[in-house]
């Protein structure tokens, strides 16, 4: 069985064909061996591309099934450019379908991935409030966090904080996950604005716990203090992580696309 392994700002993903596959391979089981860091190759993730139609199932290093994974399908793309020569896909989740342009550099690939428009709307994020989660203090365990909810690709809680300061990032994300005003299960990025254009946040990300990075939260992050003034709609801002650097640019009817390199590490068998 061939895999390949992608990353991009931090973020590194196993692929593999489902043509590859066995008909009783236990995919939870095989995410968790494969992606282990000590006894495994590693990774945050892994996806199973379907070639016919480039859909993909993405189980987190947990083994969990996710229904949108906008990091997976970076990789994807960039799979699909290496390998297939395209440079133009739509690559489809469970739920949705995310548009990337690829484009191969001497030193990896430039992608461009389309999120379409992003949501504030209690209704449609879904949240247990019946207005929308704009710039509201909340209480979350024993702090008060001013907290954006939103949904693009997944849901997000966004809180503007100071780096460093005296959060417990991983507690509170973990709270935030299960916190009584999402209907749904979300996801909690912590933003320091840095200057009109450049962020920074730690994101703890919904079945995956704390990670590097992540294109959805830097999307999340950039959209929410778009919404709430503090940047401004048709902007690149530079979202900065531990694992790198993503940029976004968010548009007035809340659509946001999404810049970053990414690289081939490389491709082995099991």
């Amino acid at each position: 069985m061939e895999f390949t392994k992608i990353q991009y700002a931090g973020r590194d993903y196993i692929l593999i064909e489902h043509t590859c596959l066995s008909r009783d391979t236990h995919l939870p089981s095989l995410a968790t061996q494969l992606c282990n860091r000590y006894s495994g190759a590693g990774a945050s993730g892994l996806i199973i591309m379907r070639e016919e139609n480039f859909y993909v199932d993405v189980f987190t290093h947990k083994g969990i099934r996710t229904d949108f994974d906008l990091s997976a399908a970076i990789c994807t793309a960039v799979y699909l450019c290496e390998k297939r020569n395209i440079s133009h896909t739509g690559i489809k989740q469970s739920s949705g379908t995310t548009d990337i342009m690829t484009v191969k550099q001497e030193n990896g690939f430039d992608v461009t991935a389309d999120l379409g428009k992003g949501t504030f709307l209690p209704d449609e994020i879904p949240l247990a409030s019946k207005t929308p989660v704009i710039n509201r203090r909340v209480e979350v365990g024993n702090r008060i966090l001013d907290m954006t909810a939103l949904k693009i690709g997944n849901i997000f809680a966004v809180h503007e904080t100071h780096f460093p300061s005296s959060l417990n990032f991983i507690t509170l994300g973990e709270q935030i996950t299960k916190h009584s005003l999402f209907n749904k299960k979300a996801s909690a990025v912590f933003c320091e604005l840095k200057s009109d254009s450049a962020l920074f946040i730690r994101s703890y990300i919904n079945g995956t716990g704390t990670v590097l990075s992540d294109a959805s939260a830097a999307a999340a992050a950039a959209l929410s203090l778009c919404r709430n003034g503090k940047t401004e709609h048709g902007r690149e801002i530079t979202v900065t992580s531990d694992g790198g650097e993503i940029y976004a640019l968010c548009k007035k009817n809340n659509s946001v696309l999404i810049n970053t390199k990414a690289q081939i590490v490389f491709t082995g068998k099991i």
